[in-house]
């Protein structure tokens, strides 16, 4: 009995030589039938390939487009009335382009507008500003016109006169218009001699 081939090995080498003969066979349909999976698995339908016995369909003549007579005559309109609502589109084609250029401009002179409301606001508030340190400044100098009349107004008449004659007269001028007259008339009395 070892002499006699098993079954079970046998039926596997037939089955392997019927597989490859239709694998060979097969193999110029295996990507048709994989491109089947692909277009399940993409959601899409798989063309299936013309057949080479259907007849290409006749592509049909070019035709001309009609001329503006038989456009007229196919809408019931005579050709000068076709030609007139041709031009009424053109002319409101160019008024539609128009408009825009308007709202464009518009746009444009309202953004211009809010540009200009915003650096107005920011000069009031510039100015504004210069009004305060102005002030501010005026104040100060009043303070400073008020120290000088007193420390002149202290003073000898001789050492008053002294300084007077070399103060410039944008100083000089405020603090004798401030000074007592008669504290003010012996350092000017000095000065004149």
């Amino acid at each position: 009995m070892s002499r006699i081939p098993r079954i079970l090995p046998l039926a596997g080498v037939a089955v392997a030589g019927v597989l490859a003969v239709n694998f060979m066979a097969g193999a110029d349909t295996l990507p048709k039938m994989l491109s089947g999976a692909q277009a399940w698995a993409e959601g899409t339908d798989a063309k299936a390939p013309p057949l080479k016995s259907e007849a290409p369909k006749p592509v049909a003549a070019a035709v001309c487009a009609p001329t503006a007579a038989e456009l007229a005559k196919e809408a019931g309109l005579s050709p000068s009335e076709l030609r007139m609502l041709q031009d009424l589109g053109s002319r409101r084609g160019q008024l539609d382009a128009r408009e825009e250029g308007f709202d464009t401009q518009l746009q444009l002179l309202l953004a211009a507008e809010s540009k200009v409301d915003g650096k107005i606001k920011s000069l009031d508030v510039l100015k504004a500003d210069i009004k305060t340190l102005l002030g501010q400044a005026d104040a100060q100098q009043e303070q400073e016109i008020n120290r000088l009349v007193a420390v002149f107004s202290a003073m000898k008449a001789k050492s008053a006169a002294a300084q007077f004659r070399v103060l410039d007269n944008s100083v000089r001028i405020p603090i004798a218009a401030k000074m007592k007259e008669r504290v003010l008339a012996a350092p000017a009395a000095k000065i004149l001699q």
